[in-house]
């Protein structure tokens, strides 16, 4: 699969660790903030990562149920992760990450890996983005995690 951008109107998911969700005054949970930074030196050693790591929705077929599902089999089969049943996903369409910018320019595309397409990233920000990776999470939808068995 080749690298490609990501159309506005699509939508990108990204796992949420149970130590990452906020529960409103409303009891409503939200992603926070440190689910749209970059790590500053990850892997250790090496830096700051390039891009935040999402998952193209639109790349599978059906309901968002169904998209959410097959993302998480990719999760848990293809990048070995421990999703737990306490996490959840965090869904934010394309054009909302790229009008939380302030000014950097941000573009969100697939990173081509011939078994895991859907994956992609979020490019153009900084370890310090705080405000815009703020701006991201609140416009994110939270869905709880119902998908992974």
């Amino acid at each position: 699969m080749t690298i490609q951008v990501i159309p506005d109107d699509n939508h990108v998911s990204r796992y949420v660790k149970p130590t990452q969700i906020t529960e409103t005054l409303r009891g409503i949970c939200k992603p926070n903030s440190h689910v749209f930074r970059l790590r500053a030196d990850y892997p250790p050693e090496t830096g700051s990562e390039e891009f935040v790591s999402v998952d193209w929705l639109e790349y599978f077929k059906g309901d968002l149920s169904q998209q959410l599902n097959d993302i998480c089999l990719v999760l848990k089969e293809n990048r070995g992760f421990k999703v737990s049943l306490n996490g959840g996903f965090a869904i934010v369409q394309v054009g909302d990450v790229k009008d939380s910018d302030l000014g950097r320019t941000i573009t969100v595309k697939t990173l081509g890996e011939q078994l895991d397409p859907s994956h992609s990233g979020i490019y153009g920000l900084k370890p310090e983005d705080d405000i815009v990776a703020q701006k991201i999470a609140n416009r994110a939808r939270f869905f709880k995690n119902t998908y992974c068995h």
